[in-house]
């Protein structure tokens, strides 16, 4: 769906109208049992999103919306989605404070196992004035 000024109107028209809103989610919903729908569930999906209506706690499962516009759209649970990220997260920095601390031979050099020599033992080169 590229014209702006339709594509404007259907989406006040969702904000506006609870009615519709149920009527593009049906199509979305056709989706998932007959691919015939696709097209017209790619189209509502652009409208829902756009319209700003949040898919928090609804079955997506299986379908079918191609070169539907999802950008900024809602899905899932949003205590879940921050507490899954705050797992990641916690899960980064426990990684990052492990490869922080000494280990008990010392600090090693991070490249002496993988072929790089260290500067201690990387010759010196002595630069000449060659004028």
């Amino acid at each position: 769906m590229n014209d702006h000024s339709v594509l404007q109107f259907l989406e006040e028209r969702a904000q506006n109208e609870p009615l519709f809103q149920e009527e593009l989610l049906g199509y979305i919903e056709h989706s998932k049992r007959d691919k015939k729908w696709r097209i017209a569930a790619s189209n509502a999906s652009t409208i829902l999103v756009r319209s700003r209506v949040q898919f928090i706690n609804t079955d997506l499962q299986g379908i079918r919306i191609p070169g539907a516009d999802l950008s900024y759209g809602v899905f899932g649970e949003p205590e879940n989605l921050f507490r899954e990220s705050s797992k990641k997260l916690m899960a980064m920095a426990s990684v990052v404070s492990k490869l922080k601390q000494p280990s008990d031979k010392g600090m090693q050099d991070p490249f002496s196992n993988v072929g790089i020599p260290s500067e201690q033992t990387n010759p010196q080169v002595e630069e000449t004035d060659d004028s």
